[in-house]
């Protein structure tokens, strides 16, 4: 939009002293300052659309730009994700060696027994050796015990001590049983005399009896007199016979006693080693538990120390290469330098489905002192008599075979 602007301004009309301005000419100015309404706007130029159509496409792009600029990481993120995600589902191919068996992956910790398991050219299949860790059991193993209720009276016995079949252990306090068997045996002699007498006065009565028979039969004595007397012999016979039974009564309460008081000492079932004694003197002991707490069902227990076995467990990846009666080289960790052997007596027939494994027990062949039960020792199944315990196949803990 143009403005017009006239200025008239006439030189002479303005008044040099006081600068004094004619009035009429004042708002002759003032009119010429006026816009001339009569002039019209003029149109508006194609060029100026073009420049707001060009901005506002230029801000459209930019905004798409800052836009994709912000969720491109995002997606980028979520994309890795998958990618990670199906890589994770991908099975792990399996490696095996030349003959097609298949190798171990390596126990995180054992890194040496797992590199010994996965080499192909290290050990040959058909010379692998099985070890594992087990322990030893005692397969003959008693709790001893009274068989009466009673109180301790005496322990003969330590622990760590050997004993024989038939060694007396302790014994138990029967004053009151031997009172009673006592008493017994008083019994049984007074039923034994009691029947000594009625035995003789009975044969006199039956003497009597039949001489009064031979006399009743001439006529001699009346018939009140034969009765009386067959009366007499039949009460002494029928006195007999109780005071026999008296005395038997009395032998089976003597030989039940004498029983009772045998039942307080308490002997070694077996020869083997007392590994622990269960009670003290003084204590109530019972073949059966009275609860509470204040009886003892057990006084020592012993083991057998020619039973000792040692048990392990043998993962189903390796108990093809075990079989009855190989020979098994046993070490003992707490005594390295004592040589043991034994061989395969048992394989259970059933195996730990939380384990995937199968008990093994081995027979050991020859035991020291040394070895006890409980103890951990390891174990090397040889699969030749002349292979070498650093030609084993490592089965430590931790690892398939020892699980």
């Amino acid at each position: 939009m143009k403005c017009q602007v006239i200025w008239k301004i006439d030189a002479p009309n303005f008044q040099k002293e006081g600068m004094k301005i004619n009035t009429s000419e004042t708002k002759n100015l003032l009119d010429d300052l006026q816009l001339d309404k009569s002039l019209k706007a003029p149109a508006p130029s194609r060029n100026r659309k073009w420049l707001v159509t060009a901005i506002f496409s230029v801000s459209v792009v930019t905004a798409g730009l800052v836009i994709n600029s912000v969720a491109q990481p995002s997606v980028a993120k979520e994309a890795k994700e998958v990618v990670t995600h199906a890589a994770a589902k991908e099975p792990t191919p399996v490696k095996t060696m030349s003959n097609g068996q298949p190798i171990a992956d390596p126990v995180p910790g054992n890194t040496a027994a797992a590199n010994q398991v996965q080499s192909p050219t290290a050990i040959p299949s058909e010379n692998i050796q099985v070890n594992a860790s087990g322990y030893v059991l005692a397969e003959k193993s008693a709790t001893v015990s009274s068989d009466t209720t009673g109180r301790l009276k005496e322990i003969l016995v330590k622990e760590g001590e050997h004993v024989v079949k038939g060694q007396l252990l302790a014994t138990i306090d029967q004053r009151v049983a031997e009172a009673q068997m006592q008493l017994t045996k008083v019994q049984l002699e007074t039923a034994k005399t009691t029947y000594n007498q009625t035995a003789i006065r009975l044969d006199e009565a039956q003497r009597k009896y039949q001489r009064i028979q031979t006399l009743s039969a001439k006529q001699f004595v009346s018939e009140e007199q034969l009765d009386n007397a067959r009366y007499t012999f039949s009460i002494l016979q029928a006195e007999l016979a109780t005071n026999s039974s008296n005395i038997k009564v009395a032998e089976q309460q003597l030989s039940i006693q004498q029983q009772l008081l045998e039942n307080a000492k308490i002997y070694a079932p077996f020869s083997g080693i007392v590994t622990e004694l269960a009670a003290e003197v003084g204590e109530i002991v019972s073949p059966i538990s009275a609860g509470g707490g204040f009886t003892r069902t057990g006084i020592c227990t012993i083991i057998d120390i020619e039973s000792l076995k040692v048990e392990v467990q043998v993962s189903e990846q390796y108990i093809e290469k075990i079989r009855l009666g190989q020979a098994v080289n046993v070490n003992s960790i707490a005594y390295p330098n004592e040589k043991i052997t034994g061989v395969v007596s048992h394989i259970m027939p059933q195996a730990n489905r939380e384990t995937a494994s199968i008990t093994v027990k081995i027979k050991l062949l020859n035991t020291g002192e040394n070895i006890v039960p409980n103890m951990r020792v390891d174990v090397a199944f040889l699969e030749k008599g002349v292979v070498r315990l650093s030609q084993a196949q490592s089965v430590k803990p931790g690892s398939p075979a020892a699980n």
